[in-house]
């Protein structure tokens, strides 16, 4: 058994590796859905659970086809009293999760931001209550896309929520506090950085799109509350695993500072909570943001559980080498601004600096006023996201991999010496004094 423990803003980050735990084909106590990227069962049981007052019976998911989307839209989908829900999306959900319920889900494509607010205006109509939880591609998308759909979309969103007199739970994320200052067991009375100290064009639109929906809500326009999630993990394809296996068998991270990380699934049961909140608790909630960003982990640790459970070799990145790293980075950068070409809104360099900042929050107040606790242990989330990597990728777990391209190498490094060996021996002799060479051949010893 090996024990990781920390104390990060006065509670303790424990992150817990057994062999059984290691070796099981899925996560311990998990359904044999959670070897799909979207766990149908598990939210299916939680859904049934939470029942009860508040519940929207016509629900709208505006950005329901995205990882986060799909497990909100599962959840509604299989709470009882939910009778119809639309999705507004470039795409449509995943078919896996639309299996046996295409007859309660419609589904309209629709670009935040850019689409007419006349066909949103419309798309609305009989809706009782809106989740939003739309946003670019964070390593991808333009500084441009950041601003038309997180703070165009979000005005036009808002808007359509007065007119059609529904309820909206935006949820956002601690992008507001800004990925680039530390951040300590904040809690929600903590100001907020000031515009002019963001350094991301990503953090500046989820802080202005956040401003349009608690401003509006505030002044009693609409009803409304935002959730700030901290970094969610869903699948093997989100942006904090991603990235984790870029070389074939072996994983690889920086350290980093402690961050909360979130199970997705949980993000969706707080939504629903503060749906309900809206209508059951409105004085507490409305015009209200709260954390709901989970349990704090450095970000390299996320990496070492995960190649624990691959059998795959870890190594540490020194901060020397990340440095290196985000140079090559920016001159990459640079090359490609010279030549015209699209550059994402969040230049890679400093993309990868985000986890040298500590981002960790004081959950309290969700728990407190919505009844949400996570119920997802982090250590349980990665190895499920894990067995959704093997699944879906066909990777095999254990060092074979690793060794072979270790001994691949190993032999190419052989080879490359004795080549190099023998091309550079004519000058070696060429080189020796006159008579040496030839001196040494005919000695006693022949």
């Amino acid at each position: 058994k090996r024990l990781h423990s920390d104390v990060v803003g006065g509670r303790r980050m424990e992150v817990e590796l057994t062999r059984d735990t290691i070796n099981a084909p899925m996560a311990p106590g998990a359904s044999a859905s959670s070897s799909k990227v979207v766990d149908v069962e598990w939210l299916a049981a939680e859904g049934a659970r939470l029942a009860g007052p508040g519940t929207p019976k016509r629900p709208l998911i505006a950005g329901g086809s995205g990882l986060l989307g799909n497990n909100v839209l599962v959840l509604l989908a299989k709470t009882p009293g939910v009778e119809r829900i639309k999705v507004l999306d470039l795409l449509p959900p995943r078919a896996e999760v639309l299996a046996g319920l295409e007859d309660r889900v419609d589904f309209e494509q629709f670009r935040f931001g850019t689409d007419s607010y006349d066909i949103l205006l419309a798309s609305m109509q009989g809706t009782d209550c809106v989740f939003s939880v739309f946003t670019p591609h964070v390593q991808l998308a333009s500084r441009e896309d950041f601003f038309t759909s997180n703070i165009t979309g979000m005005e036009h969103l808002v808007r359509a929520c007065a007119e059609v007199g529904c309820r909206l739970v935006h949820v956002s994320s601690v992008a507001v506090s800004s990925h680039f200052k530390d951040s300590h067991n904040q809690d929600e009375n903590y100001p907020l950085p000031k515009m002019e100290e963001y350094l991301s064009p990503y953090d500046i639109s989820k802080r202005k799109g956040e401003n349009v929906v608690l401003e509006a809500s505030r002044s009693g326009k609409i009803v409304a509350c935002s959730l700030r999630a901290g970094g969610i993990a869903l699948s093997p394809y989100d942006f904090t695993f991603r990235n984790l296996f870029m070389v074939p068998g072996i994983v690889a991270c920086p350290k980093g500072k402690p961050i909360d990380f979130i199970d997705g699934r949980d993000v969706a049961r707080a939504a629903l909570l503060a749906a309900q909140a809206l209508v059951v608790t409105p004085k507490d909630v409305v015009g209200e943001a709260f954390w709901v960003t989970g349990e704090p982990i450095c970000p390299g640790d996320i990496g070492r559980i995960a190649a624990e459970f691959m059998g795959y070799p870890f190594f540490w990145v020194a901060p020397p080498i990340v440095k290196l790293a985000q140079a090559a980075f920016w001159i990459w950068h640079q090359i490609r601004r010279c030549c015209g070409c699209q550059l994402p809104g969040i230049p890679p360099s400093q993309f990868y600096d985000m986890v040298n900042y500590e981002l960790t929050f004081d959950n309290s107040k969700a728990a407190r006023v919505l009844g949400f606790k996570v119920k997802v242990p982090l250590q349980e989330s990665i190895v499920r996201i894990m067995n959704v990597y093997v699944h879906t990728s066909g990777a095999s777990r254990g060092p074979g991999l690793a060794l072979r391209l270790l001994a691949a190498s190993s032999i190419g490094l052989v080879l490359s010496v004795l080549v190099l060996a023998r091309l550079l021996q004519p000058l070696a002799s060429r080189s020796a004094p006159r008579g040496q060479g030839q001196g040494l051949g005919r000695s006693k010893w022949s």
